[in-house]
């Protein structure tokens, strides 16, 4: 637990008596030892604001996201300053890190605040044992879902999604499944997609009464009218490509061929 006190407090002075008899038998110091642990600098607040404004500057700096999450004030040993674990959540899965700290500057009062980051966290641990337990797991566009036994309707209100009904349809086999119990675990990350792919959909009534292999073959259908428009907006893309590439060519053996025009070194070197 952190205590806010001034050097004029009696736990202040009690820490300091017991530090410095510590120091004269040759034990710990304030630098590597426990009671500093309950000393804060009396603008414990100021610097916790101060981190907390970091924190809001680096979110809106990622916007759009999904919010951001810190970590409770984590002391410094001389109670000269606070910091905070900040996580921005990103719609992918993953979230943004920093490590924002506020310190009391050595010679005035005043107070600095730097940060660290981001490193990206994809929730590894947690996704491994997704994948290691894949009873009722279903992944519906790179959203990750447990499938729970339904509970009595008197308990529906606790139950996922408050026991709405979902209908699902199995991507491999065509079967649908019914749920009152469904329960969204998150986005799997861009780097654990490739052991969980999606597998499922999420279907109407009517889409589910209808036979599987005549919703299978609209889906064909509706992909073979979209692939030659994307193959042939791809063949577009690489003929300006080709275009750009000759062109930029023929202009560099221009260049070569007129005299008093310096080439760089590595030009120099294809050349002889």
């Amino acid at each position: 637990m952190n205590l806010t006190c001034t050097p004029a407090d009696e736990i202040w002075q009690a820490v300091d008596a017991a530090y410095e008899k510590r120091r004269r038998e040759g034990g710990f110091s304030l630098g590597d030892g426990k009671p500093s642990a309950i000393i804060t600098s009396e603008r414990y607040h100021d610097l916790w604001q101060a981190v907390l404004a970091r924190c809001d500057e680096l979110k809106r700096q990622h916007a759009p996201n999904l919010g951001g999450r810190q970590s409770a004030a984590l002391i410094d040993w001389d109670g000269r300053g606070t910091s905070a674990i900040l996580g921005i959540v990103q719609n992918d899965g993953t979230d943004l890190v920093y490590h924002v700290e506020g310190r009391l500057t050595s010679r005035r009062d005043d107070i600095s605040v730097s940060h660290d980051g981001p490193w990206l966290d994809s929730h590894d641990s947690f996704w491994a044992g997704q994948v290691a337990r894949r009873e009722g797991a279903v992944v519906i566009g790179h959203d990750h879902y447990r499938i729970k036994p339904d509970l009595p309707e008197r308990d529906r209100g606790i139950a996922g999604y408050g026991g709405s009904l979902h209908r699902i349809r199995m991507l491999a086999t065509g079967e649908v499944i019914e749920t009152r119990n469904l329960w969204h675990q998150g986005t799997v990350p861009p780097k654990w997609r490739e052991q969980m792919p999606d597998d499922a959909e999420f279907v109407t009534a009517e889409e589910a009464a209808r036979n599987p292999y005549e919703a299978a073959a609209e889906r064909f259908e509706r992909a073979s009218r979209a692939y030659p428009l994307a193959k042939a907006e791809s063949a577009r893309l690489l003929r300006e490509a080709n275009d750009e590439y000759e062109a930029a060519e023929a202009d560099l053996r221009q260049y070569e061929s007129q005299p008093g025009i310096p080439l760089p070194q590595d030009r120099k070197q294809a050349q002889a």
